[in-house]
């Protein structure tokens, strides 16, 4: 979180911008974690580069699963440590990078969280179900991309579905880079090993660098 090249505290400060080019992502802040077969979660509506708590938990949080965000926040929806990502519903938490425009039941101002609602309340936590879940979705939805990091106590879930566009699937990326000891997930290679680009459409289960799989929702 601190040290790699692209780490997420430059990513705070230089992150990829929609339109292009690099810049801030000061919106906030957050990672989940698990601790005991539990989740935890830290998180601010401050500026990672600016606030010593992000520098203090990159630091000493020791965990073999977690998930982590810098915000740089949709048109409309307040600057908040509420509104930070990571969201928790129950067992899950998810972080989200996009906007779903039509076809999520609203609740709130974030759609990330409506849209963590909504998986925790339709999906029986069966692989399968969330396979139909997904392609529901994004079959039928409106949004620039549904990519998300989502976690239990247990497994990490990737998913990479971003509309049909040249602009949008250079800049809703994730990649990933696995050895014996993890497997990685970012939004850009972190440094330069040899990550690769995740299919747009894929869904990873993650339980270990050892135990994982592979879907297409196409």
């Amino acid at each position: 979180m601190l040290k790699a090249p692209h780490s997420l505290l430059y990513m705070s400060q230089k992150g990829r911008q929609p339109e292009g080019g690099r810049g801030t992502h000061g919106d906030g802040w957050g990672i989940a974690y698990r601790k005991d077969r539990e989740i935890q979660i830290r998180k601010s509506g401050r500026p990672a580069y600016e606030d010593k708590n992000f520098r203090e938990s990159a630091s000493n949080v020791i965990t073999d699963l977690f998930i982590g965000s810098v915000r740089l926040a949709s048109p409309g929806i307040p600057v908040t440590k509420e509104n930070a990502h990571p969201f928790q519903v129950g067992d899950l938490a998810l972080v989200h990078n996009g906007t779903i425009k039509k076809g999520l039941p609203r609740y709130g101002e974030s759609d990330t969280l409506d849209f963590l609602r909504w998986i925790s309340k339709n999906w029986n936590r069966e692989n399968e179900d969330l396979i139909k879940l997904l392609k529901k979705t994004s079959d039928s939805w409106t949004y620039t991309s549904l990519s998300f990091l989502m976690m239990n106590g247990e497994k990490l879930y990737v998913f990479r579905q971003t509309m049909e566009d040249p602009k949008k699937l250079s800049y809703y990326t994730l990649y990933t880079f696995r050895s014996e000891e993890s497997f990685l997930i970012a939004s850009e290679p972190l440094d330069d090993k040899d990550w690769g680009l995740l299919t747009n459409g894929t869904l990873l289960i993650i339980q270990s660098p050892e135990k994982w799989e592979k879907m297409s929702i196409r």
